[in-house]
């Protein structure tokens, strides 16, 4: 899998966080989903506001599509986040808005922004 991910770019931040960015390619995981693979050095990951603490990382996705043959949105439905080794893991799951079938020649592009605390 670490071959598909894609390493983000990153900024440092005035208060000790770094801003990752980066764009990739979705790949075609079923008839109205498309999948996109990041990864950035590791991440404290704080999953919910606790005791006045936000929760952490932050991440935006927003998706461009080329609609070759379909006018089909693309839509994020879910953002998986995993702490492995040296790197902390983002999966961008996308699907079209209506669920409609789009084909495989549609290209989709994912443009990922986080914002995290290096460990």
């Amino acid at each position: 899998m670490d071959d598909a991910r894609i390493d983000c770019s990153a900024a440092p931040l005035p208060n000790g966080d770094v801003l990752y960015y980066a764009r990739a390619s979705m790949i075609i995981i079923g008839a109205s989903t498309r999948i996109a693979f990041f990864r950035t050095p590791s991440l404290k990951i704080t999953p919910f506001e606790e005791d006045g603490v936000p929760s952490t990382p932050v991440v935006i996705a927003s998706i461009d599509g080329i609609q070759i043959g379909s006018t089909q949105s693309m839509v994020v439905y879910g953002i998986s986040i995993q702490a492995e080794g040296p790197y902390t893991y983002f999966d961008i799951n996308t699907q079209t808005a209506e669920g409609e079938e789009v084909p495989d020649e549609t290209l989709y592009w994912c443009n990922v922004t986080i914002i995290g605390t290096p460990l």
